[in-house]
C-alpha cells in the first residue's frame, strides 16, 4: 500500500501505527501492542543488544537484582558520589555515544527525553521544518542531530538538512575546520583547528584549501594519506621526499609523469589494494613495472606476451594474485594463466598434487602445499595432503586441531591430546569429559549466542526452565504455555530462515524433511542417501562433504572430519569431486562434476556427483528467492511467464513482459555482481564481446570454444572457480556452463522460471514484487509482492517476529508461536519437534564449529570417544594426565575466551560465577541507577542507553525504543 501522504508513516500504510523496520526491536505496552511481539511487562526480547530489566518482572537476558551495568562498549558518564558506571549523568552529559544526540539542559538525559521533538539516535538523519515534519523527527528549530555524517548550510538557503544559522557542525564522524573568513563547512574554525576528524589531511599555509590549516604542511590523521613533490604539492601533505604514506591504495609512479598519489622515482608500486605492473614502453598502471610483474591484485590474471589482454604483460605467463586461480601443464595451458611450469601462485586455498597425476591447481612435484588459508599436515609415508610434513607438525591452520601420536592423521600431532582454539566453546560433564572443557559446574562458557541452563542438567545452551529466551542473535516464536524459544513449533513451520531447504506439504518441516533426496541451498552441507534423505547428515560412504573445517574420515565409521586413512585432502573452504579410487579430493573429476560451489543444490540419485545434476533444470541454490510451480515443485523456480523477481542485482527482461526492474528490449543483462560475456549473434548478457573473451569476473569460468558463453576460453570445458553458479546438461554434465534451455546462471538472488524454455528468475505474470532484500505484505488481489498480508504485517525488518492472529503485525503468522529465523539451530526429537529440524535420530545439524561423534550415539559435535577435539579458532589449555583437549581444567581457569566474565577465587570457573553481580566484558550495554548501579540491568527509570540505532519515546514513559504515540516510524536501517 502507498503511504498516506499527511503522516508518511514509511514504507507501508500501517493504519495501527505499529512500528516498522528497526534493526533491534523492542516489545511494547500491552494495551497498544503495535509491535514485533505482545510484551505485557514491556519486557525487552529479542534484541542484538539487551537490556536488563527490575528484579519483579525480570523478563529480559539476566535476572540482576543488584542491577550490574557490566563492560559496555560505548559508555555514559556517571555522577561522582555513586559513580558506578555509564549511567547516572546530572549534568545531562552525553557521553562515548557512536551517533547521539542532545536535549535540553533541564532535563538532560541525552538519548531519551526530548520535548522539543528533536530527531535522535538515527543512523542517517534529517531534521525537516515545522510545517512540513515529513521526517523521522519533528524538529521545529531545524536541528540537525545524530547524522553519521552532517552538513551544516548558511541560513538564508538552508538546503543541507538541517538549518544551521550558526553554522555550527554537530555530530560528524568526520569532521572538518574552515577558515574564519569563508567557515562554509561543517564548524566554524577560526584558528584553523582541525578537530575530531576520523581521516584528517594537513595543507599548505598559503591555499589552505583542506579542513585544517596547517603551516607546517603536516599530515594528519588521514585513513588513506599520499605524500606529493614539493613543486606540485597537490596532495594531502607536502612529503619533499616523494614518501608515500599511509594510503589504504598507494601507488608509485615513475618520475617524468608523476600521476600517482606520490612522487616514486624508484618505480616502486606501494601498497595498493589493487595494483598491476605494466611493461615499461606503455606504463599505463599504477607503477612503472619494468620487468613486467604483477603485483598485489585482489583478482589478476597473467597472459601470454603476444596478446597481453590481462592487467599485466606477463612475457613468462606467470599467473599472479587471482582470487581463485588455477594452474595447469605448459601443454595443455587450459587455466588463467599459462603457466610451464606448472607453479601454482598466490590461491586463497590451494593444493598440492603428485607429480604423476598433477590433476590438481597447481603442478607440484614434490607435493608441497603452499598458502591455503587453512592447511593440514600429514604423515611422510602418505604425504597425499596439502603439504608434506615429516614431522606431522601443523602450520598455519586458521583453526587447529590435536590427535594422539599413534594417529596423528590430524593437522597437528598432539601426543598430550590437548584441544586448542575452539571458536566457541561448550562445557561438558566431568565424568565424560570429552571435548572442549571440563565443565564440573556444567557452567556454560564462552557461546557466542546462549541460552539459560539450570544447575542439575546444565546442559548448556539448551534447558531454559523458565522458558526465558537469551542472547539469541535473531530469534523468535514461542507459545505462551511453555514459551521455550527456538524450539518448541508444534506445526513445524520454519520462518525466516536465511537459507532455506525445501519441504513437503503434509509435514511443512521446512529446512530438512526433503523426501527425494534433494539437499537444497545450506550453507554447509553433507552428504545423504535417497532412502532417507535427511541432508547434511546421514553419509552411508563416509564422504565429508562441504565443510568450512574439515577432517578425513575412516570408511567404515565416517564419522567425518576425524580419521584419514588415506590421506584425503582436508579443510576445503566448500569443495567437492573426488574419484572413487584414488579419492584425493578437491582434484580428479572425471565427470567434470562441479566443484567447490558456496551453495548449490540437485543431485540425481543414481550417480549423485554432488550439488550438480539437474535434469530439469531447476535453478536450484538462491540466497533467496520465489516462484514455484506447485505440481513438480522442484524449488523456488518454476515461473510461467520468466519474470524475473527479488534480485539484489537486477536482470532485463523482454518488452512484452517486461515484469522486471528494467526493460531490456534486446535482453541484455544488466546489474550482475558477477557478469558473462557472450557470443555477438546472441548478445544476452552484459557485453558484447565477440572474441568471447572473459572480463572482470570476479570468479570466472571457462567454456567450450565452439560455445564459448562463458567468461574465459575453456576448451577442456573445465569449470572453475565460480562463486555460486547452475546450470549444466545430464550427457556431458560440464557443470555450471552448459545451459541447453538459456537458465538463468549466476545471479546473486532471482527466483522464478517457466518450465519449456526454463528462463529462470524473469517472467512474473503477476507483477510479483522483485528485487526486495527482505519484505513482506501484500494483498490478495494483486499480490505485488512477497507475502500476502491482509492485516498490514509489519514489513522489512531486518529481524521479524511471529506475532498472534488478532494482531498480525508482522511477517508472518505464527498461530503456534512457531520459532524463526535463528542463525544457529538445534535438532530435536520427532515427539517434540521444537524447533528448525525434524531430527528423528537426534543428529545435531549444522554447526559452524563441530565435534565428532560415536555411531551408536551420534549426537553429533559432542561424543568423542578419543578425545580428539577438531577445528577451534581459539583454544583452551587442559592437563596432561586427562589430556582430553580444551576441556580439562582443573583450576576453572578460562582461556582464550572472547568475551569474558569475572568469577571469584574459590571457584574459578571463570566467565560465570559472579558473586557481585559484576557483569564484565559486554559488547553494548545498558546504564543503570547510581544507588545500586551494578551495570547493564536494574534500569528503575526505564532510561535505555547506548542502543546503535533507537527510537524516540515520549517523556512521560521515557522507556526509549518503544512507546512511539505517534506512530512515528524510527530508526530505519535502510527505506
Amino acid at each position: 500500500m502507498k503511504p498516506e501522504k499527511k503522516s508518511s508513516k514509511c514504507w507501508v500504510r500501517n493504519p495501527k501505527a505499529v512500528n516498522v523496520g528497526c534493526k533491534t526491536r523492542v516489545g511494547v505496552k500491552p494495551e497498544s501492542s503495535k509491535c514485533w511481539v505482545y510484551n505485557p511487562k514491556a519486557v525487552n526480547v529479542g534484541c542484538k543488544t539487551r537490556v536488563g530489566v527490575k528484579p519483579e518482572s525480570s523478563k529480559c537476558w539476566v535476572y540482576n537484582p543488584k542491577a550490574v551495568n557490566v563492560g559496555c562498549k560505548t559508555r555514559v558518564g556517571v555522577k561522582p558520589e555513586s559513580s558506578k558506571c555509564w549511567v547516572y549523568n546530572p549534568k545531562a552529559v552525553n557521553v562515548g555515544c557512536k551517533t547521539r544526540v542532545g536535549v535540553k539542559p533541564e532535563s538532560s538525559k541525552c538519548w531519551v527525553y526530548n520535548p522539543k521533538a528533536v530527531n535522535v539516535g538515527c543512523k542517517t538523519r534529517v531534521g525537516v521544518k515545522p510545517e512540513s515534519s515529513k521526517c523521522w523527527v519533528y524538529n521545529p528549530k531545524a536541528v540537525n542531530v545524530g547524522c553519521k555524517t552532517r552538513v551544516g548550510v548558511k541560513p538564508e538557503s538552508s538546503k543541507c538538512w538541517v538549518y544551521n544559522p550558526k553554522a555550527v557542525n554537530v555530530g560528524c564522524k568526520t569532521r572538518v575546520g574552515v577558515k574564519p573568513e569563508s567557515s562554509k563547512c561543517w564548524v566554524y574554525n577560526p584558528k584553523a583547528v582541525n578537530v575530531g576528524c576520523k581521516t584528517r589531511v594537513g595543507v599548505k599555509p598559503e591555499s589552505s584549501k583542506c579542513w585544517v590549516y596547517n603551516p607546517k604542511a603536516v599530515n594528519v590523521g588521514c585513513k588513506t594519506r599520499v605524500g606529493v613533490k614539493p613543486e606540485s604539492s597537490k596532495c594531502w601533505v607536502y612529503n619533499p621526499k616523494a614518501v608515500n604514506v599511509g594510503c589504504k591504495t598507494r601507488v608509485g609512479v615513475k618520475p617524468e609523469s608523476s600521476k600517482c598519489w606520490v612522487y616514486n622515482p624508484k618505480a616502486v608500486n606501494v601498497g595498493c589494494k589493487t595494483r598491476v605492473g605494466v611493461k615499461p614502453e606503455s606504463s599505463k598502471c599504477w607503477v612503472y613495472n619494468p620487468k613486467a610483474v604483477n603485483v598485489g591484485c585482489k583478482t589478476r590474471v597473467g597472459v601470454k606476451p603476444e596478446s597481453s589482454k590481462c592487467w599485466v604483460y606477463n612475457p613468462k605467463a606467470v599467473n599472479v594474485g587471482c582470487k581463485t586461480r588455477v594452474g595447469v601443464k605448459p601443454e595443455s595451458s587450459k587455466c588463467w594463466v599459462y603457466n610451464p611450469k606448472a607453479v601454482n601462485v598466490g590461491c586463497k586455498t590451494r593444493v598440492g598434487v603428485k607429480p604423476e597425476s598433477s590433476k590438481c591447481w597447481v603442478y607440484n612435484p614434490k607435493a608441497v602445499n603452499v598458502g591455503c588459508k587453512t592447511r593440514v599436515g600429514v604423515k611422510p609415508e602418505s604425504s597425499k595432503c596439502w603439504v608434506y610434513n615429516p614431522k606431522a607438525v601443523n602450520v598455519g591452520c586458521k583453526t587447529r586441531v590435536g590427535v594422539k601420536p599413534e594417529s596423528s592423521k590430524c593437522w597437528v600431532y598432539n601426543p598430550k591430546a590437548v584441544n586448542v582454539g575452539c571458536k566457541t566453546r561448550v562445557g561438558v560433564k566431568p565424568e565424560s569429559s570429552k571435548c572442549w572443557v571440563y565443565n564440573p559446574k556444567a557452567v556454560n562458557v564462552g557461546c557466542k549466542t546462549r541460552v539459560g541452563v539450570k544447575p542439575e542438567s546444565s546442559k548448556c545452551w539448551v534447558y531454559n526452565p523458565k522458558a526465558v529466551n537469551v542472547g539469541c542473535k535473531t530469534r523468535v516464536g514461542v507459545k505462551p504455555e511453555s514459551s521455550k524459544c527456538w524450539v518448541y513449533n508444534p506445526k513445524a513451520v520454519n520462518v525466516g530462515c536465511k537459507t532455506r531447504v525445501g519441504v513437503k506439504p503434509e509435514s511443512s518441516k521446512c529446512w530438512v524433511y526433503n523426501p527425494k533426496a534433494v539437499n537444497v541451498g545450506c550453507k554447509t552441507r553433507v552428504g545423504v542417501k535417497p532412502e532417507s534423505s535427511k541432508c547434511w547428515v546421514y553419509n552411508p560412504k563416509a564422504v565429508n562433504v562441504g565443510c568450512k573445517t574439515r577432517v578425513g574420515v575412516k570408511p567404515e565409521s565416517s564419522k567425518c572430519w576425524v580419521y584419514n586413512p588415506k590421506a584425503v585432502n582436508v579443510g576445503c573452504k566448500t569443495r567437492v569431486g573426488v574419484k572413487p579410487e584414488s579419492s584425493k579430493c578437491w582434484v580428479y573429476n572425471p565427470k567434470a562434476v562441479n566443484v567447490g560451489c558456496k551453495t548449490r543444490v540437485g543431485v540425481k540419485p543414481e550417480s549423485s556427483k554432488c550439488w550438480v545434476y539437474n535434469p530439469k533444470a531447476v535453478n536450484v541454490g538462491c540466497k533467496t528467492r520465489v516462484g514455484v510451480k506447485p505440481e513438480s515443485s522442484k524449488c523456488w523456480v518454476y515461473n510461467p511467464k520468466a519474470v524475473n523477481v527479488g534480485c539484489k542485482t537486477r536482470v532485463g527482461v523482454k518488452p512484452e513482459s517486461s515484469k522486471c526492474w528494467v526493460y531490456n528490449p534486446k535482453a541484455v543483462n544488466v546489474g550482475c555482481k558477477t557478469r558473462v560475456g557472450v557470443k555477438p549473434e546472441s548478445s544476452k548478457c552484459w557485453v558484447y564481446n565477440p572474441k568471447a573473451v572473459n572480463v572482470g569476473c570476479k570468479t570466472r569460468v571457462g567454456v567450450k570454444p565452439e560455445s564459448s558463453k562463458c567468461w574465459v576460453y575453456n576448451p577442456k570445458a573445465v569449470n572453475v572457480g565460480c562463486k555460486t553458479r547452475v546450470g549444466v546438461k545430464p550427457e556431458s554434465s560440464k557443470c555450471w556452463v552448459y545451459n541447453p534451455k538459456a537458465v538463468n546462471v549466476g545471479c546473486k538472488t532471482r527466483v522464478g522460471v517457466k518450465p519449456e524454455s526454463s528462463k529462470c528468475w524473469v517472467y512474473n505474470p503477476k507483477a510479483v514484487n522483485v528485487g526486495c532484500k527482505t519484505r513482506v505484505g501484500v494483498k490478495p488481489e494483486s499480490s505485488k509482492c512477497w507475502v500476502y498480508n491482509p492485516k498490514a504485517v509489519n514489513v522489512g525488518c531486518k529481524t521479524r517476529v511471529g506475532v498472534k492472529p488478532e494482531s498480525s503485525k508482522c511477517w508472518v503468522y505464527n498461530p503456534k508461536a512457531v520459532n524463526v529465523g535463528c542463525k544457529t539451530r538445534v535438532g530435536v526429537k520427532p515427539e517434540s519437534s521444537k524447533c528448525w529440524v525434524y531430527n528423528p535420530k537426534a543428529v545435531n545439524v549444522g554447526c559452524k564449529t563441530r565435534v565428532g561423534v560415536k555411531p551408536e550415539s551420534s549426537k553429533c559435535w559432542v561424543y568423542n570417544p578419543k578425545a580428539v577435539n577438531v577445528g577451534c579458532k581459539t583454544r583452551v589449555g587442559v592437563k596432561p594426565e586427562s589430556s582430553k583437549c580444551w576441556v580439562y581444567n582443573p583450576k576453572a581457569v578460562n582461556v582464550g575466551c572472547k568475551t569474558r566474565v569475572g568469577v571469584k577465587p574459590e571457584s574459578s570457573k571463570c566467565w560465570v560465577y559472579n558473586p557481585k553481580a559484576v557483569n564484565v566484558g559486554c559488547k553494548t550495554r545498558v546504564g543503570v541507577k547510581p544507588e545500586s548501579s551494578k551495570c547493564w540491568v536494574y534500569n528503575p527509570k526505564a532510561v535505555n542507553v547506548g542502543c546503535k540505532t533507537r527510537v524516540g519515546v515520549k517523556p512521560e514513559s521515557s522507556k526509549c525504543w518503544v512507546y512511539n504515540p505517534k506512530a512515528v516510524n524510527v530508526g530505519c536501517e535502510t527505506r
